[in-house]
C-alpha cells in the first residue's frame, strides 16, 4: 500500500467516524485503529490533528464541488433542471442513509471554526467555490429563460447553500427528512421563472 493509499484510507476512515461523533469528541488513536493503520504513523501523514483537519475538510469539499460540477455544467441538461435534478438526488441519497449526518461542513462548520483558523478558511475557501458553481448554473439558467431572472444570482446561490445546509442540521435534530423536502421546495419555487 503506497503513502497516498494510507493517507486516503486515514481520511475516508475518520469521516464516518466524525460525521457520527464530532471533531473533538474523536481521538486520533479511534481513527487510526478503525482505518488498521499503526498508531505510532499518524504524525507520518499528518503534523497535527490540525493538519488532518484541515485535509479531512479539503477532501470533502473537492468531493462535494466534483459532485456539484457533474450535476450543475452538464450541457445537455437545461440548467432549471440541472439544479432541481441535483437536489432530489442529495434527498433520494439522505432517504437511503436514514437522518445521520452527511455533510461535514453541517456537522462541524461551527465546531472547528471556533477552533482553528485554519480549518476555518478552508472551509470558507471551499464553500465559496461550491457557491460560485451554483451562482453560474442560476446566471446560464437566466440568461435562457428557464431561471427566474428577476433574482440575484449571487444572493440566490448563498441563500440557496445556507438553506439547505440549516435543513440538513434540522432532519439530524428532528430525524426527519421534511426540513430538506421543505427546502427543495422553497428552492425550486426560487428559481422558477415567474409568470
Amino acid at each position: 500500500m503506497t503513502q497516498r493509499d494510507t493517507k486516503a484510507i486515514i481520511l475516508e476512515t475518520a469521516k464516518s467516524i466524525i460525521l457520527a461523533k464530532g471533531y473533538t469528541a474523536v481521538g486520533l488513536n479511534e481513527i487510526l485503529s478503525a482505518a488498521g493503520v499503526p498508531k505510532g504513523s499518524f504524525y507520518h501523514y499528518f503534523k497535527s490533528k490540525e493538519d488532518f483537519g484541515v485535509e479531512l475538510m479539503k477532501n470533502f469539499l473537492r468531493e462535494h464541488e466534483e459532485f456539484l460540477r457533474q450535476h450543475l455544467t452538464n450541457p445537455d441538461v437545461n440548467p432549471y433542471e440541472r439544479m432541481a435534478s441535483l437536489f432530489d438526488t442529495i434527498l433520494m441519497y439522505h432517504k437511503q442513509k436514514g437522518c445521520q449526518q452527511l455533510c461535514l461542513i453541517a456537522k462541524l462548520g461551527a465546531e472547528v471554526s471556533d477552533l482553528s483558523e485554519t480549518i476555518r478558511r478552508t472551509q470558507s475557501e471551499g464553500i465559496r467555490k461550491w457557491l460560485d458553481i451554483y451562482e453560474a448554473c442560476i446566471r446560464e439558467g437566466q440568461a435562457v429563460g428557464v431561471i427566474d431572472s428577476e433574482i440575484d444570482a449571487h444572493s440566490a446561490a448563498a441563500f440557496i447553500h445556507d438553506l439547505w445546509q440549516g435543513a440538513s442540521v434540522r432532519k439530524q435534530i428532528d430525524q426527519d427528512m421534511e426540513p430538506l423536502e421543505n427546502a427543495i421546495t422553497t428552492i425550486k419555487n426560487m428559481l422558477s421563472p415567474k409568470k
